[in-house]
C-alpha cells in the first residue's frame, strides 16, 4: 500500500484498540493505514455506527507520548501548530461537501494535543483492488458513468477552493451497483502549511504513476489541473489494467530528446462513447497548457449539459491550430525545453535537500 510508514513506526505511533475519543463519542476498533501526515483508524460511534477516523500525525514533526502527541523538537512546535490548524480548517471546509460520490466528513475535533477528522465509511471496494484482483470488468458505458459522476464530485471539491491531491485507484471506491465514491485524504489540507517546510517538501517530492508533474513543485502553483491528471490516470488504470507512465519518467524522456513514453488510449479500444478516450488522453497531457483545466470543462466536452458552473481556472478545448504552436509569442518547442529543464532542476534540488537533511 502506498504511503505506509515502517511497521516499527506504526507499532509505536498508532493508538490502541479500544481507545475512546471525544468524551466517549468514538471508540477505535483497529488501525487501517498511515502516511507521513496521519494515521487512519476503523472506529464506531457510541450508537454503534461504523466510521473512519483520521488522526493528524505528521511523523516528521511529532511522536506519541502515552495517548497524546508531542513535537520531536521545540523549534518544530510552531510548524506543527500551523499544520494542525490547517488540518482543522481543511476538515471544516470538507464538511460542507454534500455529494453522494464523495465520502462525507462527519465532524472534527481536537484532542491529545492533535486533531481528528471523522468520516463516513466508503461504500464498495477500492478500484485498485477490483482491477488488480480482476474481480470485475467495467464496460465502456460503466466507465463513462463513473467518470462523469466523479467529475461532478471533483467540481464540488474544487468549488470550495481546495484540491484533493491524492486521487488514485486506492482512493476511489466502487459499490456493487457501480456507484463510485471519492475518498478524501490528508492531501486536501496541504494548501494550508507554510511552504518550504520539510514535511511539505517531503510530500511534494513524492512521485507515482498518478501524480502530475507539477505536484512536485511549489504548492502555491498547484491547480485543479493536477487533480484532473490524477483522475484521468486512475481511469487509465481501470481501462488498461496498468497505470500510465509516471510523469517524471515522461519528463526525463522528453528532456533527453526521446518520445514521450505515454501510450494513448484513443485508437486502442472500441465501444466507448465519443470523446471519452480522447479527453482522457488530453487530461493526461504532460504539460498543463495542453491539459483539460477543470472538471466542468471536461464534462461539457463529454456533452454532459447538466454540469455545474465553470470553475475560474479553465480554457476552451477547441484551440486554433496556430495557438498550439506558440506560447507567449515564442515557439512552443522552445518554451517546453525550458519547462522541462526547470522541472528537472527543481526535482534534483529537492532530492539533494532531502538527502542533505536526511528526511527519508
Amino acid at each position: 500500500m502506498k504511503g505506509h510508514v515502517q511497521m516499527s513506526d506504526v507499532l509505536l505511533n498508532e493508538l490502541e484498540q479500544g481507545t475512546v475519543l471525544n468524551s466517549g463519542a468514538y471508540v477505535l476498533n483497529s488501525f487501517l493505514d498511515s502516511n507521513e501526515f496521519g494515521i487512519k483508524y476503523a472506529a464506531e460511534t457510541d450508537a454503534g455506527e461504523k466510521v473512519v477516523i483520521k488522526e493528524f500525525f505528521p511523523n516528521e514533526l511529532c511522536q506519541r507520548k502515552d495517548t497524546g502527541v508531542e513535537v520531536r523538537k521545540k523549534e518544530q512546535e510552531e510548524e506543527f501548530i500551523n499544520m494542525r490548524n490547517g488540518f482543522m480548517a481543511g476538515a471544516e471546509t470538507l464538511r460542507a461537501i454534500d455529494n453522494p460520490n464523495v465520502v462525507n466528513v462527519v465532524e472534527f475535533f481536537e484532542e491529545n494535543a492533535t486533531a481528528y477528522m471523522v468520516m463516513q465509511v466508503a461504500d464498495g471496494i477500492p478500484l485498485s483492488d477490483i482491477i488488480e484482483q480482476k474481480s470485475r470488468v467495467f464496460s465502456p458505458d460503466e466507465i463513462f458513468a463513473m467518470l462523469t459522476k466523479l467529475l461532478r464530485a471533483l467540481h464540488d471539491i474544487h468549488s470550495l477552493d481546495i484540491l484533493h491531491r491524492d486521487i488514485d485507484p486506492g482512493n476511489i471506491n466502487v459499490s456493487a451497483d457501480g456507484i463510485p465514491q471519492l475518498v478524501l485524504d490528508f492531501g486536501t489540507f496541504k494548501d494550508r502549511p507554510s511552504k518550504g517546510t520539510r514535511a511539505v517538501s517531503k510530500i511534494a517530492s513524492k512521485t507515482n504513476h498518478y501524480a502530475a508533474m507539477e505536484i512536485r513543485s511549489d504548492p502555491d502553483k498547484h491547480a485543479p489541473a493536477a487533480d484532473i491528471y490524477s483522475l484521468a490516470a486512475s481511469f487509465y488504470f481501470a481501462i488498461t489494467g496498468a497505470p500510465p507512465a509516471a510523469s517524471m519518467e515522461r519528463v526525463f524522456s522528453v528532456a533527453q530528446g526521446q518520445d514521450d513514453p505515454y501510450e494513448k488510449l484513443s485508437g486502442r479500444f472500441t465501444g466507448y462513447p465519443i470523446g471519452v478516450l480522447e479527453t482522457l488522453d488530453m487530461a493526461l497531457s504532460l504539460f498543463v497548457d495542453d491539459r483539460i483545466r477543470s472538471a466542468s470543462e471536461w464534462l461539457r466536452h463529454l456533452r454532459c449539459h447538466d454540469a455545474s458552473d465553470e470553475l475560474p481556472v479553465t480554457k476552451s478545448l477547441f484551440r486554433p491550430a496556430e495557438r498550439q504552436e506558440m506560447m507567449f509569442g515564442v515557439p512552443r518547442k522552445h518554451v517546453r525545453s525550458v519547462m522541462v529543464l526547470t522541472a528537472l532542476t527543481v526535482s534534483l534540488v529537492t532530492l539533494l535537500l532531502l538527502t542533505t537533511f536526511n528526511v527519508y
